[in-house]
């Protein structure tokens, strides 16, 4: 049954585990109805996360309260899709970065199950050395093209 206290969409069962105002900028946000808690969560030393059902599907949503938040957030999104881009290794995809009017900021991305990560721990291994030797590639043709750019210039200059 709904719950008046939760507000509009809300649906008896786990409580929201943050502020009201978290809740509200997640459902607007991210375009969903359904929000509740999907049983993960932790905190490291620096964000805490929560995974939740949506209904778009499950997401892993990271809440710090710190001023430089929404730098630190933006940073990590940009890693995340550069790192998506070389499709060496699965990661989360990055979805969005938001800032709640208390104050904080969240970071949305995709939620993925870690448990079996044992089980392909082989794989996630060749996946790293092809991450690197992407960016081992990518630095020598930054390189190349940096060397490059002058001598082109001096062409058209002695033309």
């Amino acid at each position: 049954s709904r719950d008046p206290q939760r507000g509009a969409g809300s649906v008896r069962g786990p409580a929201f585990p943050g502020p009201p105002a978290m809740e509200a900028a997640l459902r607007r946000e991210l375009g969903t109805s359904e929000l509740r808690p999907a049983g993960h969560s932790g905190g490291g030393c620096i964000s805490h996360g929560e995974s939740f059902h949506t209904d778009h599907g499950k997401v892993y949503v990271k809440r710090n309260d710190k001023a430089e938040a929404r730098r630190m957030f933006d940073g990590e999104m940009a890693s995340l899709a550069a790192i998506l881009q070389t499709q060496t290794v699965k990661i989360p995809k990055p979805i969005k970065v938001i800032d709640l009017p208390e104050g904080g900021t969240l970071f949305v991305m995709e939620h993925l199950d870690m448990r079996s990560l044992n089980r392909h721990a082989e794989k996630l291994g060749i996946q790293l050395a092809d991450l690197h030797l992407h960016n081992q590639k990518l630095g020598e043709k930054l390189k190349k093209d940096a060397n490059t750019v002058g001598k082109w210039f001096n062409c058209f200059e002695n033309f």
